[in-house]
């Protein structure tokens, strides 16, 4: 805050001088001014203003001082003293003043100028520290941006090689599951499902990221022009492309078709609803058309391994046999126990997921039931994998009358819960007979009916 000035002087030092004279003129000095003090008091001002305001307050209060004094008091002219020695003793105390107000002022001027210039350096020292600060500040942002960048693109790169992984299998379920974790790895995309191509429709199988009350479809027909475009058209669609929008209408940003890299068929189609304003650029369409061809290619190779596979008497994992050697294998087994007269019994076992039952708890539950029908079963005994990622499974009980089944089966259940027990998945058991030799039939029903109720009573128990 700048001080209050009056004709270029100070306006507190104008009211110090004031309040001394009106001091001096209240003590007598306007009777005697002072003159034989010595020192004159005039002094003790003049230098406290100089050394305090500078050089012109100090000048004003010794003009201030040389009128007090003289003003109606200058020496008396007698004939022994001449003109030098008349001027000598009306100025040499207003002389002295000047003197000594030039002098503290100039002082205080050049400690003055010494404290601007020291106050000079201070405020570039301080300019310099707050851009040094300010630079280091912006170093330490944009190493942590580095630092962000940096363990985004390995934690991008991790969850790639591991959803890659989990398409790179030879099962469509497989597959299918780990599709969308590729594409939100890749894509960066929040909303996103694939649909298979099932009796000229596409089907939703897998969504990821829908919120509760969408009006997205979940089906759409041969005539739908999204069908028309993507399946038989093959055109990969964009939103941002005006010639796209009108298919794309309140359904996602992206879809392209999934299209078997040999034989040229559309299995299916990925679709992307949402995903961040930063991630939608130039190379997101280029991405996601390879992203579509990766997920056809690996789902067309994981199909035709299972379709060859189901074509074969064995199961390659378990080792049992496989759903086409049924009929056959069931429809011998029939005609040999009709000539010699002993019971076959059809025993299937699926597994039934509970609802919050996680992708690797299903699995473990999966391979537990494998494990149980592989080591739980007699040597006359013939296993069937009768569905999908081994969780159903058909087994013919030979030499084993109806009313034995339940006991079959429920021996299968215990092996099954102590070795999944804690994936909370259950069995589904239903069996029937194949064939049943006749003087036995009413006895093994009464017996299966009793068996039944034990095996019911044993469940309400657990």
């Amino acid at each position: 805050m700048k001080p209050k000035r009056l004709l270029g002087l100070r306006v507190s030092a104008l009211a110090e001088i004031a309040v001394f004279y009106l001091a001096f003129f209240a003590l007598g000095g306007a009777a005697t001014r002072f003159e034989d003090f010595n020192p004159h008091p005039a002094w003790f001002l003049i230098a406290l203003l100089g050394a305090q305001y500078g050089t012109g307050e100090a000048v004003m209060a010794a003009l201030i001082s040389t009128i007090a004094l003289r003003a109606g008091n200058l020496p008396p002219e007698t004939l022994s003293t001449d003109l030098y020695g008349w001027m000598w003793t009306t100025l040499r105390l207003p002389l002295g003043w000047f003197l000594i107000a030039s002098l503290t002022g100039e002082i205080r001027r050049r400690h003055q100028r010494g404290q601007l210039l020291q106050a000079g350096r201070m405020r570039e020292a301080e300019a310099e520290s707050a851009q040094l600060k300010a630079a280091v500040e912006r170093m330490h942002r944009a190493k942590q941006g580095l630092e962000t960048v940096i363990a985004s693109q390995l934690s991008s790169a991790v969850t790639l090689y591991q959803a890659a992984k989990k398409v790179e299998n030879l099962e469509t379920g497989k597959v299918l599951g780990g599709s969308l974790e590729l594409a939100r790895a890749v894509l960066s995309c929040e909303q996103l499902s694939l649909f298979l191509v099932e009796r000229d429709a596409l089907a939703l199988r897998l969504a990821e990221g829908w919120p509760d009350g969408n009006d997205l479809g979940v089906k759409f027909a041969a005539e739908h022009p999204l069908f028309r475009r993507v399946v038989v058209d093959r055109a990969t669609l964009c939103v941002a492309r005006e010639g796209d929008e009108h298919f794309l209408v309140r359904q996602g940003l992206m879809a392209g078709p999934l299209i078997d890299p040999e034989t040229g068929e559309v299995l299916g189609m990925l679709k992307v609803e949402k995903m961040g304003f930063l991630a939608m650029n130039l190379s997101t369409l280029e991405s996601f058309r390879a992203v579509c061809g990766w997920i056809a290619e690996a789902f067309a190779k994981a199909r035709r391994h299972e379709k060859a596979a189901s074509d074969t008497m064995f199961d390659d994992r378990t080792q049992l046999y496989s759903r086409a050697f049924f009929e056959r294998e069931s429809a011998f087994l029939a005609r040999l126990a009709r000539r010699l007269q002993f019971a076959v019994v059809v025993l299937q076992l699926d597994l039934e997921a509970q609802g919050d039952m996680t992708a690797e708890d299903r699995l473990l539950a999966a391979e537990a039931l494998s494990r149980s029908v592989t080591e739980g079963l007699r040597t006359t005994d013939l296993a069937f994998v009768s569905g999908q990622s081994y969780e159903s499974f058909t087994i013919l009980l030979t030499a084993t009358p109806l009313r034995n089944a339940a006991i079959a089966a429920a021996k299968l259940e215990k092996a099954f819960l102590e070795r999944a027990g804690g994936s909370g998945a259950r069995l589904r058991m239903s069996w029937r007979s194949l064939y049943e030799p006749e003087e036995k039939s009413a006895a093994d029903l009464s017996a299966l009916a009793q068996s039944v109720a034990a095996l019911k009573e044993t469940h309400a128990v657990r």
